[in-house]
């Protein structure tokens, strides 16, 4: 499993809804009895979640929060809701009527309002005309403005999801209001065609309490129920969304599964999408990978985004199905030309990386846009990066500050990017790039993303993804940076990058114990924190702890051991940052007895010190620990 080529933010097997959020509007709007009936419903509806999800490990729920980026349109919800998705027109076969289509016009044209938003809905649906969601806007709008109640909510939804109109979140309200105003009086007729037995009027009476509240959700669970027993595959997926979400109903992942499967054997596609999740994630069934394929295919056919994105990256990790990459950037850019920002996202990182298509930095950037701008966070960060590095677009760090910045703001404990985010900002003010220097707010920064990482459940590779946050907040408060001088707190922050495996703190810490600075003077504490770092292939450690045994400091004199470590240092071939930036502690003159020498000198006049025998095995030495720090890179990667 290649677990470092897609970052996405879809969990592969988490259930999201693809539902529009329905206010008191939306089921009052279709108490009306002129609309489609549910088994119509075939508006399309927006997934509003930023999310992501993710790949087939990681969480795609981005966390709410108080972001610019965040996508604040009223239509996210995680809760069942009226089935306005697309996939709904696959229960029964669109039938085109294109003479009833003439007859509707005529009588929109005329003015009834009834049948504008008839008209409308056409449009919207593609039934007896081609599907135009201008047309389908242009129409709801002349009979919402006549006062007909489901005009308003499908303008609502238009202005929710930007279908036919860009987006406009208060004006979606404010027509929601406007529906409710209009559609209270039809509850009572409605509740005596439910009652009578109508799986129609039931559905829209379940949409309704959900929506309103009124006599709570044991009324929603009621009625849904009721349709479901008869048969209505909306009603048994929303059963399935209940007792998978746990929704009004006690959480049952197999209650779930039997609801899912009732819709998804009669065509319901994004029961299909779902059932394949439950698959993938063994949840309320035996896990099992190529069943779950086979649903998310079921659903690709129905043109379901989400199954798109799903499927290409089974075939990316070629769970289910022979890995594929090229196989994964067809379903990809099926789902991401349908605008899913996941799917954009992952089709950006395969022309990122080469994987299934020519590399292309510049064609990249172009999907991580589309995907930055719907408010994806790793998209965002992504989209920082190029700008950063100048790959596919000009370098621009004004812009980098600016995408880093948009994506900080949703850091979160379960979102990794927003908070590797924090920490790239605090770099970014620390060295004055793209922002004016100020070390005061770098120290902020730093501070937000080592305490996420303090917050991820103590768990050491969560933890160690922001460790270097902490490990550069010691360093602020070693140096004085942005905050007062206080080597007890640098000794703190350092500890905790240290404990979660960051070589460079782990050196640190180990030069603070040599130096007594913040912590009590103690070599063989040094020599501790040195060798785990030196283990990892950090060469300053390496080099160090090649010293203490050299100089019998912490540890018992040992040139062999000393030959060996010598060695692995010079071997890493350590960037000029381990030596100026990173070790903050570096002092030539702590290594070396004669500031005159660097390393390089030291190490060499120590090994023309010892004899043949010591060298042969500190040779030896050298090979087997260079060996096991490969491997150990290997399994990191």
């Amino acid at each position: 499993m290649k677990t470092s080529k897609l970052k996405t933010v879809r969990n592969i097997g988490r259930i999201r809804t693809l539902l529009v959020t329905l206010s008191v509007a939306v089921c009052l709007a279709t108490l009306m009895g002129c609309g489609n009936k549910p088994e119509d419903d075939t508006s399309p509806a927006a997934d509003t979640s930023p999310a992501a999800d993710a790949s087939p490990a990681a969480d795609t729920s981005p966390a709410a929060d108080a972001s610019p980026a965040a996508d604040a349109s009223p239509a996210a919800d995680a809760s069942p809701a009226a089935d306005t998705s697309p996939a709904a027109d696959t229960i029964r076969p669109v039938r085109k009527q294109t003479k009833a289509a003439m007859r509707t016009r005529q009588a929109a044209e005329q003015g009834d309002a009834k049948a504008q938003h008839s008209l409308g809905n056409r449009y919207a649906n593609g039934e007896g005309v081609d599907k135009d969601y201008a047309e389908a806007f242009k129409w709801q709008r002349k009979a919402a403005e006549q006062g007909h109640a489901e005009a308003m909510y499908a303008l609502a939804r238009m202005y929710a999801t930007g279908e036919g109109v860009a987006r406009d979140a208060d004006e979606a309200s404010k027509l929601r209001r406007k529906a409710v105003e209009q559609g209270t009086a039809h509850l009572q007729p409605l509740r005596k065609k439910a009652e009578a037995g109508d799986a129609a009027a039931q559905n829209k009476l379940s949409e309704m309490y959900f929506a309103s509240g009124m006599r709570g959700r044991a009324e929603q669970r009621k009625w849904w129920f009721m349709t479901a027993e008869q048969g209505h595959a909306i009603a048994q997926y929303h059963l399935g969304l209940m007792y998978a979400k746990g929704s009004a109903v006690l959480q049952k992942d197999a209650e779930a599964v039997k609801w899912y499967r009732k819709a998804a054997e009669q065509g319901h596609a994004n029961a299909q999408n779902n059932l394949g999740d439950m698959y993938y994630n063994g949840s309320g069934v035996p896990k099992d990978e190529a069943e779950a394929v086979k649903w998310y295919r079921k659903a690709t056919e129905q043109g379901v985004a989400e199954a798109q994105t799903n499927l290409g990256l089974m075939y990316a990790y070629g769970r289910g199905v022979p890995e594929d990459d090229a196989e994964a950037v067809k379903w990809f850019r099926k789902a991401a030309e349908q605008g899913d920002a996941d799917a954009q996202f992952n089709l950006g990182l395969m022309y990122h990386t080469g994987d299934g298509v020519a590399e292309d930095d510049a064609e990249a950037v172009k999907w991580y846009r589309k995907a930055a701008e719907q408010g994806l966070p790793s998209a965002q960060f992504e989209l920082s990066l190029m700008y950063h590095t100048g790959r596919g677009v000009p370098k621009n760090d004004a812009e980098a500050f600016k995408w880093c910045h948009k994506v900080a703001g949703r850091g979160t404990l379960r979102n990794s990017d927003g908070v590797s985010a924090m920490f790239n900002l605090g770099l970014m003010y620390h060295t004055g790039t793209g922002v004016p220097k100020n070390d005061r707010v770098a120290v902020i920064w730093f501070r937000n993303a080592a305490r996420a990482g303090l917050f991820s459940g103590g768990v050491a590779p969560k933890a160690m993804q922001h460790a270097t946050a902490a490990c550069r907040l010691g360093q602020m408060y070693a140096e004085g940076w942005g905050v007062p001088e206080d080597d007890a707190e640098a000794a703190k922050w350092i500890r905790i990058a240290a404990e979660c495996e960051e070589a460079e703190a782990q050196f640190n810490l180990g030069m603070m114990y040599a130096k007594g600075e913040g912590v009590p003077e103690d070599d063989a504490e040094a020599v501790k924190w040195y060798r785990k770092a030196a283990e990892q292939g950090y060469a300053s450690a390496a080099f160090k702890l090649g010293y203490m045994y050299a100089e019998s400091e912490g540890v018992p004199e040992d040139d062999v051991a000393a030959y060996a470590w010598f060695s692995i240092a010079q071997r890493e071939k350590p960037s000029q940052d381990d030596f100026d930036q990173d070790d903050f502690y570096f002092n030539q003159d702590d290594f070396d007895r004669d500031a005159d020498e660097d390393k390089d000198k030291f190490m060499d006049a120590f090994k023309r010190s010892v004899t043949p025998s010591q060298v042969e095995k500190g040779e030896a030495m050298a090979r087997e620990i260079s060996e096991r720090i490969e491997k150990e890179k290997a399994a990191r990667r």
